[in-house]
């Protein structure tokens, strides 16, 4: 869309008009402002698939672990994205995209998925 002229960032939909009129109310319904009370409080509750007793012995070594930045081929200029690792847990934050990675961001995602499945780099 953008090699036609477009501005995503202007771009609306009558479904997007609709969700920007409405209150996020999953962080007020929190009370706090810090990611573990909304996510063990009301998104928890909204999903009921998540079991109350679940708890992760390597949380506090992950926590003290830094975010390792991800590039596009040669180019260490530009951090596309970060991911942190420890003990069997890797969460990564893909920079520019929505929930379509590979078509956002291909190389990163590409990466990503060699890096989940133990493939060489490709």
């Amino acid at each position: 869309m953008l090699d036609d002229g477009y501005d995503l960032t202007s771009l609306q939909t009558k479904a997007s008009c609709r969700l920007g009129k409405k209150p996020f109310s999953l962080v007020s319904e929190a009370n706090a402002i810090d990611l573990y009370s909304v996510m063990n409080g009301p998104i928890r509750q909204k999903l009921k698939i998540i079991p109350n007793d679940v708890e992760w012995d390597g949380l506090s070594g992950y926590m003290n672990f830094s975010r390792t930045p991800l590039y596009c081929g040669e180019d260490k200029r530009t951090t596309k994205g970060f991911y942190k690792s420890y003990q069997n847990f890797t969460f990564y934050w893909i920079l520019g995209a929505g929930h379509l990675v590979p078509i956002d961001q291909p190389f990163v995602s590409l990466e990503m998925v060699g890096n989940v499945v133990k493939t060489a780099d490709v």
